[in-house]
């Protein structure tokens, strides 16, 4: 059907086939030479007609198209129309059945009756998915290209030339104007109107805004002219505006020829630049620089290619943030390390398929932004390796100071007068080296075995301190010993305090008495200081009182009714008696002691 020359009567919209008929004719029928029944009248023009017939012996329904005009040379391209269509078998083009005259001595010819809208009806429509659009120009595209392999030249496409069927088909209508490329071009004169539109003849063969520059200068029209009207058509899909839209004939063929690198993606940014690049060469004003209908097709073919695929490619980078959605709900929530794990696996997976998806990228900020509850298992591993080479290297040290200690034992043999306390000592420091020993080659050291050790390595110490005085070996042992048990304990869990060797040693050698030793025993043990006041870190030693709190400047004193700080109202003696001062203070107390301690032994000598 010529839809630039055939006005319509009725509107072209997508009808339903009607059912097969099966009913099968009597014999007679078949010898009979009446074979079409005219139906009603589906569209009429200035130079013709098309109606609907029905082929009575083989029950289908056809399109006749019967020329209406007295005119030699349009009757001529009448003919040549239909004997060109019908030797060009393609899918893409509408096969004609019958050329012939009617009764009053037209000529006509059936074909098959095409049911759908024309493109330009569906370029109308900003909605149309833009991916069905270029699937149809590439279908069209290859129609041109066995069309041109077979030295035809259509020199009339447009989008009212280009019907699409209701099962996906797409046909390339109205041969009229088609010419072998050899030929040259006749001008005919035509009934009808010159705007823009409407196939000319005369002057120029085609339809202004989809004509080539060639054509609208009057040169012969070459297949390259047919890619001019794809490349048209294509611009116009990508940016749902037409290309050419002047008002005149005139207007429209010198807006034609001043066209310059017409780019769809200079209008429309989301254009891909491969579509752009194929735009721009296909509206070439030189025609050898034009691809030809192949090229079109295959560079068209190989852009939706690539677009099933980033399509593909987003697609599951939409549903891999779905699931990490999912699973970063639940990391967030209850601070599951397998959720946190899955959701940012997740999160990766999608912007390796899709790097620019703001969703990916706002939830992988999420998850980084909140910190896990609990550390992942490798870490604890590598972190239960150190705290154990850190305890096996407290080990040993305590063991080398272990051996130091009973070595410096042996020239006290000289100058001993109580046998009983020196080798209770002796068999102290045998015990205490063996227990070390004994852990030192354990791959774990347990609680209990770390306790039963700085329970000997204590025991000995007193011993030591009874024998050798607080002065002359126990600071620099002590020293010795806190440091190689500092890397023994696991800085997790309950810490085991020394501070319960230097009052007991003390005590021991009479360096402190024994009320003064059992009060700093108790307040290591359970002190119980006002917490405004008590601004101490969770598990520091004795006497550190000195920290950052707004209550670091007062001091806590025992004046016989209970601590409390100076310069504040006294509260209620607490449950436990202590003395907690300044590390600063409590050093100077300490000093002062011992040096009063110094003093009166001097004296009694």
């Amino acid at each position: 059907m010529a839809r630039d020359t055939i006005a319509p009567t009725q509107p072209a919209t997508p009808s339903a086939p009607s059912l097969v008929d099966t009913a099968v004719p009597a014999l007679d029928a078949l010898g009979s030479d009446v074979r079409l029944e005219l139906e009603e009248l589906i569209g009429r023009g200035g130079m013709g007609e098309v109606r609907l017939v029905r082929d009575v012996k083989l029950g289908r329904q056809l399109a006749m198209k019967t020329s209406t005009t007295s005119d030699d040379e349009a009757t001529h391209r009448f003919v040549r129309e239909a004997r060109v269509q019908g030797q060009l078998e393609h899918p893409g083009i509408v096969p004609v059945h019958e050329l012939g005259l009617d009764a009053d001595g037209r000529p006509f010819f059936t074909m098959k009756r095409v049911r759908g809208i024309t493109l330009g009806e569906v370029l109308r429509d900003p909605t149309f998915p833009r991916r069905r659009l270029l699937t149809f120009l590439q279908m069209l595209a290859r129609t041109l290209d066995f069309a041109h392999a077979r030295g035809v030249v259509h020199r009339d496409v447009k989008p009212a030339n280009v019907m699409l069927g209701d099962f996906g088909e797409v046909y390339l209508l109205d041969w009229g104007l088609a010419k072998l490329d050899a030929q040259e071009d006749t001008p005919v004169k035509r009934e009808g109107e010159s705007r823009p539109g409407v196939t000319v003849a005369g002057a120029v063969m085609g339809t202004p805004g989809y004509m080539a520059p060639e054509q609208a200068s009057g040169r012969p029209a070459t297949p390259a002219s047919d890619v001019w009207a794809l490349g048209v058509m294509l611009y116009e899909s990508l940016t749902s505006t037409k290309l050419i839209d002047e008002k005149t004939f005139i207007d429209s063929i010198v807006a034609t020829q001043k066209l310059e690198n017409p780019s769809p993606r200079a209008r429309k940014d989301d254009v891909s630049p491969e579509l752009d690049a194929l735009c721009v060469a296909a509206l070439a004003q030189d025609a050898t620089r034009r691809p030809t209908a192949r090229e079109f097709a295959e560079k068209l073919d190989a852009i939706l290619a690539g677009e099933r695929d980033l399509e593909l490619r987003v697609s599951l980078a939409e549903r891999h943030v779905q699931k990490a959605e999912v699973a970063a709900a639940r990391a967030l929530q209850n601070g599951s390390l397998d959720a946190r794990r899955e959701a940012l696996r997740e999160v990766g997976q999608a912007l390796a398929l899709d790097p620019g998806l703001s969703k990916a990228h706002d939830l992988f900020g999420r998850l980084l932004a909140v910190a896990p509850t609990e550390l992942p298992p490798e870490v604890k591993h590598e972190l239960d390796e150190a705290q154990r080479d850190n305890a096996r290297v407290g080990i040993r040290n305590g063991l080398l100071a272990n051996l130091s200690t009973g070595l410096l034992l042996v020239p006290t043999v000289f100058w001993v007068r109580d046998w009983r306390m020196f080798s209770a000592t002796i068999a102290l420091w045998l015990a205490s080296t063996g227990l070390i020993a004994l852990i030192s080659r354990k791959k774990v050291a347990t609680r209990a075995d770390r306790l039963l050790g700085i329970g000997v390595v204590t025991l000995f110490n007193t011993s030591l301190a009874l024998i050798s005085g607080p002065f002359v070996i126990l600071p620099a042992v002590a020293t010795a010993y806190a440091m190689s048990m500092a890397l023994w304990v696991p800085k997790k869990g309950p810490h085991v305090r020394h501070d319960a060797a230097g009052p007991l040693a003390h005590r021991s050698a009479g360096a402190q008495s024994r009320g003064r030793a059992a009060e700093v025993l108790r307040a290591g043990g359970r002190r119980r200081v006002d917490a405004r006041l008590d601004a101490r870190p969770r598990n520091a030693p004795l006497g550190t009182g000195d920290v950052d709190h707004p209550a670091r400047h007062h001091r806590l004193v025992d004046d016989g009714h209970g601590a409390h700080a100076t310069g504040a109202r006294r509260r209620a003696p607490p449950a436990v008696t202590a003395t907690v001062e300044p590390r600063t203070a409590a050093r100077r107390r300490t000093h002062a002691g011992h040096k009063r301690h110094a003093l009166k032994a001097t004296s009694g000598r």
